[in-house]
């Protein structure tokens, strides 16, 4: 049994987590240990379209907005797999989806402190030693314990379905997050409607439009109009050190008031992806008299009935 009492647990291995494994990794005098119940990593696997890009510049990776020196930086990455140069002549503006996928695997393949397959069930709290224990379940059913000074949650958020998608068949209704993995209805749908107005609903309609055999599409939002994230460069300052450290002394009442007005620094969809469905559109317009597509803002669903009803 594993006795050891770790400076650092982290639970959930995704690029949060992840990045902080690389920036600890340096650090010999600090003991950290990482757990995903995942078999391996793995980022948003259903929305990995081809094409389908981050919305913050290559910079932000795992580490260097923290280290530029560190070896798990996306530099360090292109120069090991022969891709540096050719980055450099490409000069992309942030990375693709795919291509960060493959990154974060490699920069995986180079930490030992990686736990997979381990997943956290329960944590208590050992007052007279003043440390955490983490319940973990392996995936082949045995129980073990870890011991931790400090917790780091980075377990990401769970999908959401409303409460009117729950009265249909699983197979008719698709989260964003399996959009990949659920092709094969996807491809047999002849009517197919998208709910939501932020980047992955605009991939995914982006993506229905390319295909050779469009379906009828509907795209449906609440809000009051497809909002673009705001992407100019002033807006940016707001991820700096300076005004995080500026945030963080405000009180609770007014952090929320300025998170509040400032969703579309990192809501709504990017500038280039609506642009490039706004030409897709007229480009079939051009290629034939109707298109089997309507878009609805201010439109919020509140019931949906099961065509096996009628």
């Amino acid at each position: 049994m594993d006795t050891r009492i770790y400076d650092v647990a982290g639970i959930g291995i995704g690029p949060f987590n992840l990045g902080l494994a690389c920036l600890c990794k340096p650090i010999n005098d600090l003991t950290t240990i990482f757990i995903d119940a995942k078999k391996e990593f793995s980022w948003h696997e259903g929305m990995l379209i081809p094409g389908t890009t981050l919305q913050v510049t290559w910079l932000a990776d795992l580490v260097t907005l923290v280290d530029p020196s560190s070896k798990f930086s996306y530099l360090s990455y292109l120069r090991e797999k022969n891709k540096i140069l050719q980055f450099g002549i490409y000069e992309p503006a942030s990375l693709t989806r795919t291509e960060f996928n493959r990154y974060c695997q490699w920069a995986c393949s180079k930490l030992s402190n990686l736990y997979f397959g381990t997943e956290a069930r329960s944590i208590s709290y050992d007052v007279s030693k003043e440390i955490f224990i983490i319940h973990c379940s392996l995936n082949m059913g045995k129980e073990v314990l870890i011991r931790a000074k400090k917790i780091v949650l980075g377990v990401g958020a769970m999908p959401y379905l409303p409460e009117w998608a729950n009265v249909l068949d699983s197979d008719k209704v698709i989260h964003s997050s399996n959009y990949l993995n659920a092709q094969e209805p996807v491809e047999k749908a002849e009517d197919i409607m998208i709910v939501g107005s932020g980047q992955s609903a605009g991939e995914i309609f982006y993506n229905l439009l390319e295909k050779p055999s469009q379906p009828n599409l509907s795209w449906v939002t609440r809000s009051r109009q497809l909002f673009a994230m705001e992407a100019a460069k002033m807006n940016f300052e707001f991820t700096s050190p300076d005004f995080i450290d500026y945030f963080f002394s405000l009180s609770a009442e007014t952090k929320a008031k300025m998170l509040h007005r400032q969703n579309y620094l990192y809501k709504g969809i990017s500038q280039q992806l609506l642009n490039s469905i706004y030409d897709r559109l007229y480009e079939a317009q051009q290629e034939r008299e109707s298109v089997p597509v309507q878009i609805m803002t201010n439109t919020n669903i509140v019931k949906v009935i099961d065509d096996k009803e009628y």
